[in-house]
């Protein structure tokens, strides 16, 4: 993926949606010649360019000053564009164009085992009942064994991979995460860049140490699952006969959110400093500013925030309700109308990371049972201080920390969606299995 700031990368998605459908119909081109139709001629020239272009297959997620100038990109830059052709490249319908189909995932899940020798084979795939399946982190590599000794990921990494292995898992990528989750991913794993710049010492911080695992044969006939995974991101999707079953735990964090110094500081996204995750924060202050003295004491559990999400890696079907109380804090039906709407926009923030008819296809989510919903806040509400959230329902969780990283003296942020009664689908899979008698 190239610079997540240009438009070439809206585009160069929305090809690869086309190449991972069966039918995607015209909506695509429509979409693509609204958004050309809303560019003056100075602009066109920009982003356009023949099919056979040298520059077609090119990538680079390092920013411009540090793109070497043969490399120079092509495309608009988005601070250059108007509110409106802004969100037609961002937030795009395209997304939701395109209906769920889990052949598209196992396609493009066989394609990337097709592509690998028999010992990087042996790295990436393993059977449904491994014992590494249920098993994520979000600490870089070389942290790994300090929380076990024996602790390490399952997977290939991205560091083994060639160029169209990685191509691959980008269009795997593809058939979960949305445009939004797709530009979430990429700005996280740039942060690693951006945190080994200020920490040379420390070479574990590495943008291709992301791994990729597949357990059991993708096959519309089998149950089966796949993660991507690496400092900050993991992504577990589970699926059985070609139905969506969990995208839980789903994790993302950054550090830093803001990039103030060093040798990436002035790096733009929009007309802001780069910052990951601002969505999952600037949404939730809002909401906290809006309460009551009434509500914000039923919200606030506890004076200082902590220094991790509640759940860390825990089996939440085992949550210590005395360290995490689901029921504890504010409940949606004790909210008005303007909150409540806010609440939504804010689980919406979260679930939009992954493409919505796959949201869709899921038995439940956090919006679907919003009326069980409670809100927890902690912290304070002063900009840069350190404060916690999460929201509860019957079956969801989602947790939001952000503290501050005295190593480089910045925000650091950890978010997390689980499900209370079992990630990776192991509630939904007991079931399936009781009823077919697997």
């Amino acid at each position: 993926m190239g610079q997540l700031n240009k438009l070439f990368v809206m585009i160069l998605l929305v090809l690869s949606l086309v190449s991972c459908s069966n039918n995607p119909g015209n909506e695509i081109k429509k979409a693509l010649v609204a958004f050309l139709d809303l560019l003056s001629a100075e602009q066109k020239s920009k982003p356009l360019a023949p099919f056979s272009h040298k520059k077609r297959n090119g990538s680079d997620f390092l920013p411009d000053k540090s793109v070497k100038s043969e490399k120079k990109r092509l495309g608009l830059v988005m601070e250059q564009m108007n509110s409106k052709q802004k969100d037609r490249t961002l937030y795009s319908e395209t997304d939701s164009m395109l209906s769920y189909s889990g052949s598209n995932m196992i396609k493009a899940a066989n394609s990337f085992l097709g592509s690998l020798t028999r010992d990087q084979k042996s790295q990436a795939f393993a059977e449904f009942s491994h014992e590494n399946r249920n098993d994520w982190a979000y600490l870089p590599d070389y942290f790994l064994p300090l929380s076990s000794p024996d602790k390490k990921r399952f997977g290939l990494a991205m560091k083994q991979m060639n160029s169209n292995q990685k191509k691959l898992v980008v269009n795997l990528l593809e058939t979960a995460l949305s445009a939004k989750g797709i530009l979430t991913t990429e700005n996280v794993r740039m942060l690693e860049k951006v945190i080994f710049s200020l920490n040379p010492k420390k070479p574990f911080f590495d943008p291709e140490l992301y791994y990729v695992s597949i357990f059991g044969t993708p096959s519309k006939d089998k149950t089966w699952a796949w993660s991507f995974e690496g400092h900050h991101i993991s992504i577990n999707i589970t699926l059985v006969n070609g139905h969506l079953l969990s995208v839980t735990p789903t994790f993302y964090g950054a550090v830093p959110t803001v990039v103030l110094k060093g040798e990436y500081k002035g790096f733009q996204v929009l007309k802001d400093s780069l910052m990951v995750l601002k969505d999952e924060e600037n949404l939730v202050k809002e909401i906290a500013e809006s309460l009551t003295d009434d509500q914000l004491k039923k919200a606030f559990i506890q004076e200082a925030p902590p220094k991790e999400i509640f759940s860390k890696i825990s089996d939440l079907t085992k949550v210590d309700t005395n360290i995490l109380d689901p029921r504890k804090g504010l409940k949606y039906s004790e909210m008005n109308l303007t909150q409540q709407e806010k609440i939504k926009d804010l689980i919406k923030v979260y679930i939009d990371k992954f493409r919505p008819e796959l949201i869709k296809n899921l038995d439940n989510s956090p919006l679907t049972e919003i009326e069980t919903l409670v809100f927890v806040w902690v912290g304070s509400l002063e900009k840069g201080k350190p404060h916690y959230y999460r929201l509860c329902t019957t079956n969801h969780l989602i947790e939001y920390d952000n503290f501050v990283d005295t190593n480089i003296d910045a925000p650091h942020v950890h978010t997390v969606w689980r499900e209370f009664d079992g990630d990776f689908g192991e509630d939904l899979l007991k079931k399936h299995y009781q009823t077919y008698h697997h």
